[in-house]
């Protein structure tokens, strides 16, 4: 797994975020947690993953990059909002994964 230099954290998360990290790192059990991500697949922009699959062993999870870690799946969707609104406001455009990958050190 790949993590993004400057993270993204929803409001609850933020309250924790060094124990949320090295938790996912470890493949550590956590409840309602979720991960943003950039796709696998170069069709969409990003993907929300609940943390228990990344525990699957069968998940490819060396080809996943962390953009974001939010608590609970509302709080991972309020991230995605203000990411997108954020890349609108800079760019013009929506195109998320580029912003990331050019900007924020993916």
């Amino acid at each position: 797994m790949k993590w993004a230099k400057h993270l993204l954290f929803g409001e609850e998360a933020k309250k924790h975020k060094a124990k949320y990290v090295f938790k996912i790192k470890h493949e550590m059990k956590l409840h309602d947690m979720f991960v943003i991500a950039l796709p696998m697949t170069e069709n969409n922009q990003l993907e929300i993953i609940e943390t228990g699959v990344l525990q699957q062993k069968l998940y490819p999870k060396d080809s996943l990059t962390v953009v974001g870690i939010a608590k609970g799946y509302d709080e991972a969707v309020d991230v995605v909002v203000r990411l997108s609104e954020r890349v609108l406001k800079n760019t013009g455009d929506v195109n998320i994964r580029q912003y990331l990958e050019e900007r924020a050190g993916v």
